[in-house]
């Protein structure tokens, strides 16, 4: 089922977008989506949990961490966060904030993007 065209969204009271009242039968409530997304199971967000993310992205890290030689307590040093947090990140236990994972990629000299893509996401 496609998602409804902007003409077709339905406002609340007081005049707010109410993503409730537009989503598909069936799909996830607590999410946002562009007015030119199909659900569910189209999307990014359908296919990949939370969970998936988390560890695909710490795996990413760690590889990229290992070749270059770096101990856990030496990446986070550079990236100016606390070893705990980046082992945590790692092991997948953490969802990092987008500044964060900027800050990460940049101690492995690499980008935010270039991890997502090696994390394939």
């Amino acid at each position: 089922m496609p998602f409804p065209q902007a003409g077709l969204i339905r406002l609340d009271g007081a005049g707010q977008f109410s993503p409730e009242s537009a989503l598909p039968a069936g799909h996830p409530p607590d999410l946002t989506y562009s007015l030119w997304t199909s659900c569910p199971g189209s999307c990014l967000t359908c296919r990949v949990d939370a969970a998936t993310v988390k560890a695909r992205l710490g795996a990413a890290i760690r590889e990229r961490r290992q070749e270059l030689g770096l101990s856990q307590e030496a990446a986070a040093h550079e990236a100016g966060i606390s070893a705990t947090y980046w082992s945590d990140c790692e092991n997948g236990k953490r969802n990092p904030a987008s500044v964060n994972i900027v800050r990460i990629a940049g101690a492995l000299g690499t980008s935010a993007a270039q991890l997502f893509t090696e994390a394939g996401l």
